[in-house]
């Protein structure tokens, strides 16, 4: 990763001389790292595992502030949507190279973990307290930490650096061109 911030600092003032560099650090030509699936599988793990937990959240809050719980879709879809769309933006500014865009990703994969463990916790407690918590099954937390265990996995791969290498030899061509 530091690598590849290194590369893109260096991409705005010597394009030709950091594509040259990435052409002898790439490898294999082809392969499903070359069409971002390291990227997609990584970010569609993060979107779901951010969304099971999502009722249990919403559910507490519309609790916390007495609001009506039929509302609780509300709250659920709009946070789905948002981070989303959040996400599908990083990829595709990662897609063009920018690892800015990557950090904010690993940033959304670590948060995604965080509400899933958070979501593992409320689990365990009910299943030990033998206390029902509206919105919460161990089967769904469970699902939801290999959710993001998973794609902050893919996120460390040596398949989505060599993404990423791709990713900024592309933007150093459309540098040079």
């Amino acid at each position: 990763m530091q690598y590849c911030g290194d590369l893109e600092s260096r991409l705005r003032h010597h394009p030709q001389q950091v594509k040259e560099e990435i052409l002898d650090k790439m490898g294999v030509p082809l392969g499903l790292h070359t069409l971002g699936f390291p990227l997609a599988i990584s970010l569609l793990c993060a979107v779901l595992s951010f969304a099971l937990p999502q009722f249990w959240i919403w559910s507490a809050i519309y609790a916390g502030f007495n609001l009506p719980q039929h509302a609780v879709l509300v709250g659920v879809f709009a946070t789905g949507l948002g981070f989303a769309i959040f996400n599908c933006l990083t990829a595709f500014f990662t897609g063009k190279g920018y690892m800015l865009a990557v950090r904010a990703h690993l940033t959304l994969s670590a948060l995604t973990l965080a509400v899933s463990l958070l979501f593992l916790l409320a689990a365990l407690f009910s299943l030990i307290s033998g206390e029902a918590i509206r919105g919460v099954s161990l089967s769904g937390a469970l699902i939801s930490v290999a959710l993001a265990l998973g794609g902050a996995a893919i996120a460390t791969s040596f398949s989505f650096y060599r993404m990423l290498l791709y990713a900024l030899h592309n933007r150093a061509w459309r540098k040079l061109l």
